[in-house]
């Protein structure tokens, strides 16, 4: 078998196959670099990857791009951050390895040196087909130690060897540990380590690379040394080691990269950084390795900083001036270097190739999945994957009612089983003389028979019981998992029945006729209106013979109004009452003389009368002494009106109040000055009251008239002499007037004046 890992790794590059998965690099700061023409082309990046940091990237089996990270980010193919895909700690180094079990997800492995070794899961179903790290898979610890990182394809069976290579932070031992990657995940393999002499005069290893055949292993260490491992694929373990194959001499720190040829005869690696040398390492001594030793390029202005083996047979080389150089026919003993092949952009600052895995050697024959679930009446579609053309291939179904078609030559063949169960499949392929047998299973289901009927139509209140029929699971879209359900309201219903990975969807659109609520409102009392609208809180037939939502009425009566549908008939009634209050039951003006007593009436004793004012009595009258504004309110049958008479008192005074003084004094005191008639009820001059008339005249003693046509006397003659002292005779006749009615008074007699 190692033979045939060997051979499988060759015949891919000598017919000019190349590992897909490595189809594309990303690294840097920003740079991509694609091999999908043939000719490698440079292409933008979402990557920004420190210069002692080493990204990954990788490729499906076709050639496109899949994911790539830096050191703390894992970016989709159109270069934008999976939604999970942020880490807290930087990764010295990390590398993806597909999951053997599950063709749609990734390992990423992250060596964070002497925090240890880390996985995460990338599922590419997630994020729209972008994948994602699926919660609870994200940044596993699974070894104490991390280190530089590889991985290649076993040798036997389904899956892969992850490798690391460390010198135990430092000390003098070189270590080599295996991991096996397979379908149950992640599980530690095996160790090596041997003692070299300068090994422990670093913290870490430089660098570490595996050939392309996956049987050596090689190791720079501080100094001017490369150790090499020879590995076996299939027990994944190193089976012995040489501590110093490679003496770059010229300096104690100049080892630093390397990268062996497609044909794994030889190792190139990059001394003091401007020094590309050339190994055979076919002849495993350390004296014919050193022995071996060609320069290839050395160079006096470029700092060389990393090489690695592209899917084209070539090797690449990056410098720190913004150049990618390449090396042709390394496969060869006689190799060109070309140099500047490709310009990077000027802000470009980048040290390291990405990490690849190699998938190209060591893999024979398997069948993944173990296990087919089909549909009753698909054709099942088997596949056998190797990456090489065997000899031979027999396939046989496990179906002999099929007859002749129970069994096939074909390396990929295509079977229709005619009914369910679960059938063994075997595979025998045969590859030079030798023979492989696999074994699977097909399990094979019928469709569920779901079918949910024609749509339907209910009433109200009725259910109907829909029933999905036989089936290992069962969702409807109530979210129940039962048979059947029974459901009373309208929507569509869909139910998801599966048999293994045979699923059926069936929909129905249940329609619910709600039950019918008519509703006209209360009754209605119209007040003073020639009219009522009515309305119904949906299309009825009214009594009337309408059909409308609403009608206008102008009757005192009994209304109703019926709806129907075809599940039921809902009628409600209305009573309105007309009701017509008199208008204008008060005038609208009342006047009245002082101390009358008015008596205001409605003309309405069945009505609930309400006065406003003077307490806000209440009956058909109301008694009234005063000038206002009186307001009623009546409340006649349930309606309610409102009505308002103005009453104004007009002044009407009795003469017979007013006394007349003995004697006045005109002396211009301001005290009783002038003659005049007096109220002893106000201190109002009587002479000032509009609503007094008066007429006074005044004689001497000797019957001479002294002043006529006044209410007063000022104590002077009519040509404005002051009068003498001593009695006088005064004649007063005093009028009130209102409404038409009078009150008179005539007063005479004497009085003195004195000064």
């Amino acid at each position: 078998m190692r033979l045939l890992s060997a051979l499988l790794c060759s015949l891919f590059f000598i017919n000019g196959f190349s590992q897909m998965e490595s189809m594309n690099w990303h690294f840097g700061n920003g740079i991509g670099l694609s091999f999908s023409t043939g000719v490698p082309e440079l292409t933008s990046s979402a990557i920004s990857c420190a210069l002692d940091h080493t990204p990954a990237t990788i490729s499906d089996a076709t050639g496109a791009l899949q994911l790539y990270a830096d050191q703390d980010r894992v970016y989709a193919n159109n270069g934008t951050t999976l939604p999970n895909g942020t880490f807290t700690n930087f990764a010295l180094e990390s590398i993806f390895i597909p999951d053997p079990g599950n063709t749609d997800r990734y390992y990423l492995i992250r060596s964070r040196g002497v925090d240890g070794l880390f996985y995460s899961v990338v599922d590419m179903t997630m994020n729209g087909g972008m994948g994602d790290i699926p919660e609870g898979l994200k940044e596993i610890n699974f070894y104490n130690l991390g280190g530089q990182l590889m991985a290649i394809s076993k040798g036997e069976g389904i899956g892969y060897w992850l490798i690391s290579a460390d010198n135990d932070n430092g000390n003098e031992y070189c270590f080599i540990r295996t991991f096996e990657i397979s379908t149950t995940g992640i599980t530690f393999n095996q160790e090596f380590s041997t003692t070299w002499l300068w090994v422990g005069w670093y913290n870490e290893l430089d660098d570490a690379e595996i050939s392309s055949d996956c049987s050596m292993i090689s190791v720079t260490f501080k100094g001017h040394y490369i150790g090499l491992f020879a590995y076996d694929n299939i027990a994944g373990n190193c089976t012995a080691a040489l501590s110093q194959s490679v003496d770059n001499n010229t300096s104690l720190i100049n080892a630093t990269e390397m990268a062996f040829s497609a044909n794994s005869e030889y190792l190139y690696t990059i001394g003091n950084f401007n020094s590309i040398k050339k190994y055979n390492v076919t002849v495993f001594t350390n004296t014919a390795v050193q022995a071996s030793q060609q320069t290839v390029e050395t160079s006096n202005t470029n700092s060389w900083n990393d090489l690695k083996l592209g899917v084209d047979g070539n090797i690449y080389i990056l410098d720190d001036q913004g150049f990618i150089h390449r090396i042709v026919d390394a496969d060869l003993p006689t190799s060109t270097f070309e140099s500047s092949v490709l310009a990077l952009p000027d802000n470009a600052v980048t040290t390291y190739f990405p990490h690849t895995p190699n998938l190209t050697c060591g893999v024979n024959f398997f069948i993944n999945p173990q296990t087919m679930d089909v549909c009753l009446g698909e054709t099942t579609a088997f596949t056998l994957s190797s990456t090489i053309i065997p000899d031979s291939v027999l396939w046989t179904f496990g179906d002999p009612e099929s007859g002749s078609l129970n069994s096939s030559e074909f390396a990929n063949p295509e079977h229709l089983y005619s009914a369910q169960g679960s059938y063994e499949v075997n595979t025998l392929v045969w590859f030079e003389g030798e023979e492989f047998s696999f074994d699977l299973i097909a399990n094979v289901y019928a469709y569920p028979d779901t079918d949910l009927g024609p749509d339907q139509t209910i009433c109200e209140g009725e259910i109907v019981t829909l029933s999905a029929g036989q089936a290992n699971n069962i969702v409807w879209s109530t979210g129940a998992t039962s048979a059947q359900i029974d459901v009373s309201q309208s929507g569509v219903y869909s139910v998801l029945a599966t048999n293994g990975i045979c699923s059926v969807t069936s929909n129905i659109q249940i329609t619910v006729i709600p039950q019918l609520n008519v509703d006209l409102g209360s009754d209605i009392l119209v007040c003073d209106e020639p009219s009522a609208l009515l309305t119904s809180n949906q299309p009825v037939v009214w009594n009337t013979g309408a059909s409308s939502q609403q009608i206008t009425v102008f009757e005192t009566g009994t209304y109703w109004g019926t709806a129907q549908n075809i599940c039921f008939t809902e009628t409600d009634t209305i009573e309105v009452q007309f009701i017509n209050v008199a208008p204008n039951l008060l005038p609208d003006r009342i006047e009245a003389c002082w101390g009358d007593t008015l008596y205001l009436y409605t003309g309405l004793p069945e009505a609930e009368v309400y006065w406003v004012g003077n307490n806000s009595p209440e009956g058909d009258s109301l008694e009234v002494t005063s000038s206002g504004a009186y307001n009623v309110f009546y409340y006649y049958y349930g309606c309610i009106a409102a009505d308002e008479v103005i009453v104004t008192y007009f002044p009407l005074i009795n003469p017979q109040i007013f006394q007349m003084p003995n004697v006045f004094t005109p002396n211009n005191d301001a005290k009783n000055d002038t003659f005049h008639p007096i109220n002893p009820y106000s201190d109002d001059d009587p002479c000032t009251l509009t609503y007094l008339e008066s007429n006074m005249r005044i004689y001497n003693r000797w019957g001479g008239l002294v002043s006529d046509g006044s209410c007063f006397w000022d104590g002077r003659t009519e040509n404005g002499n002051d009068a003498e002292e001593g009695v006088y005779y005064y004649l007063i006749e005093l009028k009130s007037t209102c409404l038409g009615r009078e009150h008179v008074r005539t007063i005479e007699g004497d009085f003195s004046l004195k000064r």
